[in-house]
């Protein structure tokens, strides 16, 4: 299974170019500004399984879920399966055995980075076995942006991350990327798009589909409905 042909869903025939990048295709759109965001259908795409990557903070949660409320996939997002409910994380044999689990099913949604720092890679469990891959690549500064927004948040409604885990206001303020989420997001996200630069460049995989979206106005086109397209 694969997903429809990419210049048609964004209707880049028109407003934009498909070229190829890292040997995989990349799309670069001019897109209108009263474009609004909407809700994809199965017309739309048809994959069985997709997993969304990117950096912390790009967005990935927000686009599965709504993703997976239209296509009636399983989600699974990757760091419910790195913490443990004491606050530890999980050995790299658990977590890898935990993702194999969640991307064994034929039809899946998995949100999340599938490098986490130097001790944890599953890039070979989620990738090979994905239909689509969409990466967003936000820039460093939106994705810091909207990682303090969400941490302000969760720290505000003391909302739970995992089991009885909050984020604390020392958090926030943290210089320490394993303390500080925004820490995290500004150091790894040359690390992450490096990663994944590579990884897409070496699938042999001529079936497979990639998406990168570079920018919020990217990921709304992404989501929305072009009528005139899809009739083409």
């Amino acid at each position: 299974m694969s997903v429809v042909d990419v210049r048609k869903m964004l209707g880049a025939s028109r407003r934009g170019v498909i070229d190829r990048f890292g040997g995989h295709r990349r799309c670069h759109a001019e897109y209108a500004s009263n474009m609004s965001p909407a809700r994809l259908d199965d017309r739309d795409l048809k994959v069985a399984r997709m997993a969304l990557v990117g950096n912390s903070g790009s967005g990935k949660t927000y686009l599965s879920e709504l993703l997976c409320d239209d296509l009636e996939l399983p989600y699974t997002k990757l760091d419910s399966l790195l913490h443990n409910a004491d606050e530890t994380r999980a050995t790299p044999q658990e977590f890898t055995a935990r993702v194999e689990r969640a991307a064994s099913g034929d039809a899946w949604v998995i949100d999340g980075n599938v490098v986490i720092g130097d001790t944890y890679d599953v890039s070979d469990v989620v990738l090979p076995r994905a239909d689509l891959i969409v990466w967003l690549d936000l820039p460093r500064w939106r994705t810091c942006q909207q990682v303090t927004f969400r941490t302000l948040k969760r720290i505000v409604v003391r909302s739970p991350l995992w089991g009885d885990q909050r984020q604390r206001w020392g958090d926030l303020f943290s210089v320490d990327p394993h303390r500080s989420p925004i820490a995290w997001s500004w150091t790894q996200h040359s690390l992450t798009r490096r990663h994944y630069e590579r990884k897409l460049a070496e699938d042999p995989s001529q079936d497979r589909r990639y998406m990168r979206l570079t920018s919020r106005r990217e990921v709304s086109r992404f989501l929305a409905r072009d009528s005139q397209a899809r009739m083409q």
